[in-house]
């Protein structure tokens, strides 16, 4: 029996994401390259910096998520938080100079600020999301040696970064934010 792991009305019809990786809309029903979610592909011969062990990378195979804890310093996330600030800076100021919000949040901390904007203009993490900006900060941290030796674990040596890439933002209670198992599936070819 297959365990649901995500299930939203919409309307009359379900969204649903079983462990086979299908998901679909009412009854129409599409496997999303699930060798791509259930295969490893063969790992790298030679050790690499931050690389998983096998035990971690068949946990994140079978179970669909790996928890590494202490993958990156505090000092290596820094600058990653303070580009996020200056992108939610620009947002609020922004949002404040068009009159859509009254307040900019510039007291509330790093983890509630965006919250803030959202509940005075639904929207903002979108228009976060648009803003088509991706700080060096980000691109640092996406080039790291360890993040892509565990990438490589997962999908091969072929990796890739979508021309998109930008912050993506999870708000509470947000429909705008919500999407299935993966954010990109329901638009990117099975080959991608």
């Amino acid at each position: 029996m297959a365990l649901l792991r995500f299930a939203q009305k919409v309307g009359r019809s379900s969204i649903f994401l079983s462990t086979s990786r299908s998901y679909g809309i009412g009854t129409n029903i599409v496997e999303s390259a699930p060798e791509v979610y259930t295969i490893p592909p063969p790992q790298p011969k030679e050790s690499k910096p931050g690389q998983l062990t096998i035990k971690q990378v068949e946990h994140y195979f079978n179970d669909g998520y790996i928890i590494i804890p202490n993958l990156f310093t505090q000092n290596e996330l820094v600058p990653v938080m303070e580009a996020i600030n200056e992108c939610v800076d620009i947002v609020a100021d922004n949002l404040f100079n068009g009159r859509k919000i009254r307040d900019k949040a510039e007291k509330a901390s790093f983890y509630k600020r965006l919250i803030l904007l959202e509940k005075q203009f639904p929207g903002t993490a979108v228009l976060l999301h648009k803003q088509g900006y991706l700080p060096v900060a980000f691109r640092n941290l996406w080039a790291n040696e360890r993040l892509l030796n565990i990438v490589e674990q997962f999908i091969g040596p072929e990796i890739a970064g979508h021309p998109v890439w930008n912050l993506r933002t999870k708000t509470p209670v947000n429909e705008q934010t919500t999407v299935p198992w993966h954010q990109d599936n329901a638009y990117l070819d099975h080959t991608c």
